[in-house]
Order: structure tokens, then sequence, then C-alpha cells
């Protein structure tokens, strides 16, 4: 799950990060809504603050502004926890993008379920119905009578059709949340199709929020009063990660919550050997087969190169630090006068991990 952080609320009150901590320090949780009590992103878009949602989700990630959130729910949010994927859809994609896959998705919806079609036109947003129309009249018109296809074959001339759809549509295939597979009930294969599910709970996705309500934010924060927020609904949890996040915003400038700065990046360093010299390169590649850097280097050299060994590491500063260890030995670049014992020091782990080298 990712946790994504309102890292704006001390402008709110006028007053730098810090002094927004110490007015909150008496709380030891924050409160959440809990699943199943409320409704979270619906891709069965029926009204305009539901379409509305979407673009408030993507403020909240893209720019940690939390302004149409509050407004929706009426609550002053510190943040919101979605899933992994919800996060990537959001974070990679174009409001637009986003809009145009569910609006393809309902309009494959909209051609499988026939007989529900009169529902869909009253109770979609007029709006979106209207594109609907279009979408389907384009790429979906053709009736299907899928009553005595096979459910494999079914899927696969559905899935076939939608993604053609999509590809025309909006560019691309469709992502993983708003496949169709899961649209034909678990049938064994054997069986015949006999019926598409049909209920509003499969539409919506879970929406995890924390927050404050406007009479937390009033007591608390601006007239200064105690509270710890130890409610039913609360979390100590998400409260420990949204402190940490908010702190130390200034360092990382990063709105979703990671204990650590920035991503490890794992790689390997390797030495390679110039033939009848002492003469050997230490450098870096994220690639694991080197033998493909030897290529390379190869090309346009006229001595014969050979790999004396690598090994896995932390990153790039990792061949750096070997690199400062043997500066004075350095005839150009990444290449290095050394002794054999030199080269087995730097492919053995244990002197590696004697000189804090990962």
């Amino acid at each position: 799950m990712a946790i994504i952080i309102n890292p704006h609320l001390h402008e709110d009150i006028k007053v730098t990060r810090d002094k927004f901590i110490e007015r909150v320090s008496c709380v030891k949780a924050i409160r959440t809504n809990q699943d199943g009590n409320e409704e979270g992103l619906t891709l069965y878009i029926h009204s305009l603050p539901t379409f509305k949602l979407y673009q408030y989700i993507k403020n909240a990630i893209d720019k940690g502004d939390f302004t149409g959130l509050d407004s929706y729910y009426e609550q002053k949010h510190f943040g919101i926890e979605i899933s992994d994927k919800l996060f990537s859809w959001f974070k990679n994609n174009e409001l637009d993008t986003i809009t145009r896959q569910v609006i393809c998705w309902l309009s494959a919806l909209y051609w499988l379920k026939s007989e529900n079609r009169q529902i869909m036109d009253k109770q979609l947003y007029l709006p979106i119905v209207e594109e609907v129309h279009q979408v389907y009249s384009t790429y979906f018109e053709n009736e299907i009578d899928i009553a005595d296809i096979e459910l494999k074959k079914a899927q696969e001339y559905t899935k076939g059709v939608y993604h053609s759809a999509c590809l025309d549509y909006y560019g691309s295939l469709p992502p993983e949340i708003l496949e169709i597979a899961e649209l034909f009930y678990g049938l064994p294969e054997n069986k015949n199709v006999k019926k598409l599910w049909w209920f509003h709970d499969k539409f919506d996705i879970r929406l995890h929020r924390f927050y404050f309500s406007y009479d937390d934010w009033e007591r608390i924060v601006v007239r200064q009063e105690n509270d710890d927020l130890l409610r039913v609904e609360s979390s100590k949890d998400i409260w420990s990660k949204w402190k940490h996040q908010f702190s130390t915003f200034n360092e990382n400038k990063s709105n979703v919550y990671s204990l650590f700065s920035k991503e490890v990046t794992k790689g390997y360093v390797y030495v390679i050997k110039q033939t009848g010299e002492h003469l050997y390169k230490i450098g870096y590649t994220k690639n694991s087969d080197i033998t493909k850097r030897l290529s390379q280097l190869q090309t346009g050299n006229p001595y014969r190169l050979e790999i004396v060994g690598s090994f896995q590491c932390r990153g790039q500063a990792t061949a750096k630090v070997i690199h400062s260890l043997f500066s004075e030995q350095c005839k150009i670049g990444e290449w290095y006068t050394l002794s054999s014992q030199d080269v087995k020091n730097i492919l053995d782990p244990n002197w590696r991990t004697s000189e804090n080298i990962f």
C-alpha cells in the first residue's frame, strides 16, 4: 500500500513545519475511514462529485493538494492510503487518459450486458453516458450471443474486442484494474456462460483516508487544546508514518511515505583486465551479464580484454569508493595499475566487508 501525505498543512495556519508538529504533539492517533462504512473511488461514475473525485485523487498524488478531498468529504485530510496499483495508475497517467480508460471499460459493460443498458442510461452521469454511447456505437455495436459459447472462448473473444477498442480509443491496452476477464462468474470451463455479474460493490475501490474533523482542526490546531484523538476509528500506525514523512519533507521533497530518502539501485562492479599488462578497469553496470560490457569495451581496443570477476553491489557509489581507495594507481579514467593481491581483495567479500564496502 502507498501512503500519500498532505505536506502543506502548516501553510493553512502560517507556521513552520516544526511549529505545526508542536501544535499536534498531543495527538497519539489519527482518525481513519473504516472498511465498508462509505464508498471510495467508483468506476461506475454516477454523478458530478464522483467524476470530480478522480481529479481530487490525482491532485493529492501529484501535488500533495488535498483541498478537493477536504471539500468532498468535509474533513481536513492529512493523507490517503491506496493500493500500489491504484497509485501507479494515477501517478503515471494524465487524468484525460484515466477518464478515457474508465469510459471504454463502461462501454464494454454496456455492450456485454444489454438488458441493463436502460439502467446505465439512468444511473450514469449524463456526460459520461453520452461518451459511452459514442464509444459503444464506434467499437461495440455488433451484438453477440454468448449463451452457447464456452467460457474460455467467450472470454477470449470479448477481451479481443475490448482490447482493440482500447488501442484505438486511447492508444494502449487497459490497465489491470480495468480488465474485463472478471466480468464472468468463475464457472468451470466446461460449462456455458450463463450471466455476467452486475453489482455495484464490484465497481468500488476502497480509498483509505486519514483526517481531522473540522472540529478537531479548530480545537487542536487553531486553539491548541489537548486531545490525543484515541478513538475507535483512529490509527497510531498511520499517524506515526504521517509524522515521519511530514517532518522530513524539506529534505526528501516527497509526499509519498518512505522510511528512506531514495530507492535502492542495485548493480554490479566488474574488473576487466587488459591482457599482457597489470592494467585493470574497475567499472559499474546495472546488467548482470558482464560479457555485454566486455564486448562494448573491446570494440576499438587493439588489446584483448578479459573478465577477471564481478560482484553485486548497492549501486554506483560502491565503484566510486573502490576508485578512491586505489586513486594513486589510476592511469586514466577507470583504468588502474593493480597487483594480483589488489584484484583479489576487490573481489573478496570478506575484504570488502572489513573496508565497509557494500
